[in-house]
């Protein structure tokens, strides 16, 4: 009680809480979108190789852990002293699990595969001119073309 005989409550500080929840979701997230990159992308998938007998698992897992250690300390840092709304905080950290397991769903995966072939077909259409056109035109071989015959319309 304070001096006038009333009773002053305040609320407790949820920051903290909040804070290692989201960081918690957020993690789960990033665990989800590495494992797709690096499933998916070479480039990623050599970047993520910290230890070669795992593989990729071992920067995806790495990565992640900094991410949620990052994310943790950060928001720790700024809310520790606050009231956050818990609610707003939990539907959140819901709406990311709820993500990173429809992410890690392998055919929900599949489909960036799919978003990648039409580049990948493309590649393989131009390796398959290169190489047809090697059978064509072997090492060696001479032939004229319509520049040596002094073709006016080549000029």
């Amino acid at each position: 009680m304070n001096q006038a005989g009333s009773t002053e409550t305040s609320a407790p500080k949820s920051g903290s809480g909040a804070a290692a929840l989201l960081a918690a979701a957020a993690v789960c997230f990033a665990l989800a979108v590495l494992a797709i990159l690096g499933d998916k992308s070479d480039s990623i998938r050599s970047s993520l190789i910290f230890y070669e007998p795992t593989g990729p698992l071992s920067g995806v897992t790495t990565c992640a852990i900094l991410v949620w250690l990052v994310t943790w300390i950060v928001l720790e840092w700024r809310w520790r002293e606050k009231t956050i709304a818990v609610g707003r905080i939990v539907a959140i950290a819901f709406a990311l699990l709820a993500l990173s397991l429809t992410l890690t769903f392998p055919p929900v995966g599949d489909l960036f595969s799919r978003l990648a072939e039409p580049s990948v077909r493309r590649l393989r259409r131009v390796q398959t001119v290169a190489a047809h056109t090697d059978r064509a035109f072997p090492a060696g071989a001479t032939g004229t073309l319509k520049a040596d015959r002094g073709d006016p319309r080549s000029r």
